[in-house]
């Protein structure tokens, strides 16, 4: 499917009218085009703001009765009607341009796709010669992680997980700090001998999805995202493709 049948199907999609078949395409396209990702995040942030904002109780019982009778007793006044419908319309354009507002200005809850493309396309920039320049937010590791604690620590307070990939036939590269929409992000580099790469990184920004490993393909690399919600952060594993993907996932214990 592609982009102008995906966007044709969005509100349908987001309504739950598509056929199974229908809804899958849409869903694979969504996970793999990211101009398309940002046009359905916008939509349904606009969706959810809108539900909340212009929820209202239910009216007074008798209320369009007394209504009704008002405006049979009321004199004709066609100016005044005239100018309230005018201060209708720019009541109803202020709700929704703040309606707007709260949806491109809030940061609200990341979503999974958005932030797999992200660490897909740093994961391709990340490389072991990345480390071969110093830098202040970089360590270079000697094949083990020694010291690597400490180095997080200059930049977060809490505890950084140091996944164990060495079962794999992955060594220890580096680890950097990331900036990632204004949040410090703990990452991590291992190498095999084929020269393939495990990137490692630790997000601490609410991601709006369940409470279970999510597995997403950015650019052909598997991207594989574990929520660890007491702790309110979430693992993310970046590979160079499937196959590496796979013997991690049954390490895990992770079903496809």
């Amino acid at each position: 499917m592609n982009c102008t049948k995906t966007l044709r199907r969005l509100d349908m999609y987001m309504d739950s009218e598509l056929s199974v078949p229908e809804n899958m395409e849409v869903l694979e396209h969504l996970n793999l085009c990211r101009s398309c990702q940002d046009v359905f995040q916008v939509e349904e942030k606009l969706r959810d703001t809108l539900k909340v904002e212009l929820a209202r109780p239910e009216p007074p019982a008798g209320l369009a009765d007394r209504v009704r009778r008002a405006v049979r007793e009321a004199p004709p006044q066609p100016a005044v009607i005239h100018r309230r419908r005018w201060w209708k319309v720019a009541a109803v354009a202020a709700v929704f341009l703040g309606v707007a507002a709260l949806v491109f200005l809030s940061p609200g809850r990341e979503q999974p796709q958005a932030l797999a493309a992200e660490v897909a396309a740093r994961h391709g920039s990340v490389r072991p010669e990345f480390y071969a320049t110093a830098r202040p937010d970089a360590m270079a590791l000697a094949g083990d992680r020694q010291g690597l604690q400490e180095f997080f620590h200059r930049f977060v307070s809490y505890e950084v997980c140091l996944h164990n990939f060495k079962p794999l036939g992955y060594t220890p590269v580096g680890g950097a700090i990331w900036n990632y929409r204004g949040r410090p992000v703990a990452w991590t580099t291992d190498r095999d001998s084929r020269g393939h790469v495990i990137s490692h990184a630790l997000v601490t920004m609410p991601i709006a999805m369940e409470k279970k490993p999510m597995l997403l393909v950015e650019g052909g690399r598997p991207v594989l995202l574990v929520p660890q919600e007491k702790l309110g952060r979430t693992c993310v594993f970046i590979f160079d493709d499937q196959a590496d993907a796979e013997p991690f996932l049954k390490m895990m214990g992770i079903g496809k």
